[in-house]
Formats: structure tokens, sequence, C-alpha cells
């Protein structure tokens, strides 16, 4: 079930899903970019293996400035929501590009668009240029929602790696057991 309207704004508010109650909306809440992003950017030649650890060296940080985050045709860095979210246990939240940025073949996330419960930090964005022309990004740009979900049971709060996240982050190894 969706939490909408009435419910979304009380849940918003109880919970402090979001520091700043005017981006909650009638069936979402409105997330926006924030000036902070990463780039990773291998050696010609070398291969990100799933699981690895990034090297340093290869993880470039970057404040999108006055002139904005320019993405090419390909481009694709992690960004991450300007808001901090602290999602409650029995909810969970999914992620959707806003529709007129998707309509440029702009994705905010390109498969992990889910906020778990018991999660709480900045979400961060996996931002791609599908497109076939230049997008402008500007941090504050509206360019996500985040649409909250009642879990049919409550379960253990999300304890994983990126808990607590501030800021944009890489792909961080796990145990594989």
């Amino acid at each position: 079930m969706i939490i909408v309207g009435d419910n979304l704004r009380s849940l918003a508010e109880q919970f402090a899903i979001v520091d700043d109650p005017a981006r909650v909306e009638e069936s979402c809440i409105g997330l926006t970019l924030d000036d902070r992003i990463i780039e990773v950017q291998p050696p010609t030649g070398e291969v990100v293996r799933y699981g690895m650890k990034i090297p340093a060296d290869w993880v470039h940080s970057s404040v999108i400035g006055d002139a904005g985050l320019v993405l090419s045709p390909g481009d694709a860095v992690l960004g991450c929501s300007a808001e901090k979210i602290v999602m409650p246990l029995g909810y969970l939240g999914f992620i959707q590009t806003k529709g007129s940025l998707a309509r440029h073949f702009v994705t905010i996330h390109c498969s992990d668009g889910q906020v778990d419960p018991g999660f709480s930090g900045q979400v961060t964005f996996e931002i791609c240029n599908l497109g076939n022309y230049p997008v402008m990004l500007r941090s504050g740009d509206r360019v996500a929602l985040l649409f909250i979900h009642k879990a049919s049971t409550v379960c253990a709060p999300y304890d994983g790696v990126y808990q607590s996240a501030d800021g944009p982050t890489i792909p961080l190894p796990r145990s594989r057991h």
C-alpha cells in the first residue's frame, strides 16, 4: 500500500522522514539534488570487478558549481539527495526519477531505488544520461520522487554499509557470507 495524502503528511511529520515539510506532496516526497558528485574513473584498461574495493585514486569528488553539472550522452555519476531521509520501521521507500527529467532520458537511479526500513542518511543517486544530447543539472533541482509503502510486517532495521550516508557513496564491498 502506498501512503498518500493526509496519511503521508502525518507520517512524514511524526517520524521526520525529511527535514523540510514542504517536500511532502500529495502522493510522494520530492527530493532535490545535492551539490556533491562522485565519478569513478579507472585508468585505461582497468576493469572494475563487482564487489571489489574501489581504489581511492579512481574516485573523483567534486561540487556542482554555478555552471551546473552537464551530463553528456553516456555520462554516469553518483550524486545524492540534498535531503536526509529517515525511514521509519514498518515502511520502505521507492525512488523514481522525476518525470520531466526522465523525458530528457536522464535517470536518477539505475536499479537501486529502495530505501529500507530504518535507513537514515542521504540517498545516493546513480545519475545517467541515456539520451543523445547533453543535459544540465543544478544543485537544488527537483530530480526524484520518494514513494512510501507500508510493509506487511515490521522487520529488522537496515544495518548496512550505507547507513548514515553523508553525501554520495561509492560501491562499498560487503562480506560474501
